[in-house]
């Protein structure tokens, strides 16, 4: 169940960071549906890690995860015009 949590979260940050008008991972911006699509995410994973871990150490893996995904996110451009190159 956590590995599915897990997912979520990846999903859910990897949307909401698609959705803002100055990611550099693709070409255009995601439309406003996919953003309450990236919140739902998040929260279906809050959920779960709650439900399979106690409550104070879920919201932190939930938080940590939210923070290691989003810190690496915006390098991933940068990252591939430099192996492009």
């Amino acid at each position: 169940m956590k590995f599915l949590a897990f997912f979520f979260v990846f999903l859910g940050s990897i949307l909401l960071y698609c959705t803002h008008p100055n990611q550099g991972l693709m070409k255009s911006v995601l439309s406003r549906s996919y953003r309450w699509l990236g919140v739902g995410s998040l929260v279906l994973a809050l959920l779960l890690f709650v439900l399979s871990l106690p409550k104070l150490a879920a919201v932190y893996m939930w938080l940590l995860t939210l923070l290691v995904v989003w810190s690496f996110l915006p390098f991933i451009p940068l990252m591939m015009k430099k192996y492009s190159a």
